[in-house]
């Protein structure tokens, strides 16, 4: 993963009818905007990435802006939609209202996409948008980790592991951290150095398991 995220409701039950080439609906017909985005959220931080796709596009119809359309951009980006997702993530720069700091967010995104499709120039480009944007520190763990996985791609692990050391410092949340100690393990086993691997991936699946995230602690436990 050279690695986003309600109370209690009732689920109806996915219809047997349901086309073959379009999944049932996850949700009710009826839920509110904001009913869909505690759904989404949570089926993320359980690695449910299809449900929350599903549910994202609903809210980006629903209620189009920079939020909605880059969870949206997001989830197309984590099963590997890449191409959708680069439409979807320059479709939420196009949007005047909404809150200013997202922007080097979607940047951000946009650089890491760029990335995921092997292109670096443009990956580039992007990333430096999203620091000419002054960003916040909320946003600096995931500009050391696009530049870690950068470094990773072109094979020099070591300044990758320092690259993840660093967001793991300025990570905001369990997944966050999670994520940059789960990369700090893998860049040291490509170096080789499989003893000091072992404490950030036993650290990582430590803060995976206790925030409950589900999807990245499966990916760490098979590092």
């Amino acid at each position: 993963p050279i690695g986003m995220k309600a109370p209690e409701s009732v689920l109806h039950a996915l219809p047997l009818s349901a086309p073959a080439d379009r999944p049932a609906l996850s949700f009710p017909k009826r839920a509110t905007v904001a009913e869909l985005r505690r759904r989404r959220d949570r089926h993320f931080r359980e690695g449910q990435h299809d449900l929350a796709l599903q549910i994202a596009a609903e809210v980006a119809g629903r209620d189009p802006g920079r939020e909605s359309f880059l969870k949206h951009g997001m989830l197309l980006q984590q099963v590997g939609r890449y191409r959708e997702a680069l439409e979807v993530l320059r479709d939420a720069l196009r949007f005047e209202s909404g809150p200013a700091y997202l922007i080097p967010d979607i940047h951000l995104h946009l650089a890491y996409t760029w990335f995921l499709l092997g292109k670096r120039k443009r990956m580039g480009e992007s990333l430096k948008r999203a620091k000419a944007l002054r960003l916040k520190p909320r946003t600096a763990c995931n500009i050391h980790m696009t530049i870690g996985n950068d470094y990773f791609i072109r094979r020099d692990f070591l300044a990758a592991q320092r690259s993840y050391l660093e967001a793991e410092k300025s990570a905001n949340n369990a997944m966050q951290r999670g994520r940059a100690l789960l990369n700090q393990g893998i860049a040291l086993i490509r170096c080789w150095d499989f003893a000091a691997a072992e404490g950030p991936l036993d650290r990582a699946l430590r803060v995976l398991k206790k925030a409950g995230h589900a999807g990245e602690l499966a990916i760490a436990r098979s590092a």
